[in-house]
């Protein structure tokens, strides 16, 4: 599967604020914003250093601004934490006890056998509670 880049996606996801962004893009230019104008219009692309910049002021890696909508890991508080768009999912206890929060509000709470899964069946699993969430289907 090929991954796209949408600058459009990632300041909605990262909620960024356009100015500052075209500052941090365009430093030597004397009209930051109507550079990124052009990008924000698909008139333009950003360069490899731009990509670099982009990711360095988000805190992320150069491949995470191609694959915003997937899973990706992390931790945070000693939990193993998987992050998805607005939906973040927390392992502890080894990897048996799930909280999926949405935003800051937590969503749904699990004992599983996370430990027994491969990472694809994982990714399905919580693709899986998402969706019934949105659904309105989620029982805990």
């Amino acid at each position: 599967m090929e991954q796209q880049f949408n600058i459009n996606e990632i300041i909605e996801r990262y909620k960024l604020d356009k100015e500052e962004l075209a500052k941090v893009l365009f430093p030597a230019v004397k009209y930051p914003k109507q550079a990124f104008d052009r990008v924000l219009k698909s008139e333009t692309n950003l360069d490899t250093e731009q990509l670099e910049r982009l990711a360095g002021h988000i805190g992320v890696l150069v491949s995470d601004l191609f694959a915003v909508n997937t899973w990706k890991g992390t931790t945070e508080n000693g939990c193993l934490t998987m992050i998805k768009g607005e939906y973040k999912v927390k392992l502890n206890y080894k990897g048996v006890y799930i909280s999926v929060y949405k935003g800051e509000q937590l969503i749904h709470q699990k004992l599983s056998n996370v430990p027994g899964m491969v990472m694809s069946e994982f990714v399905d699993y919580l693709d899986n509670i998402i969706n019934n969430y949105e659904n309105g289907n989620l029982q805990n």
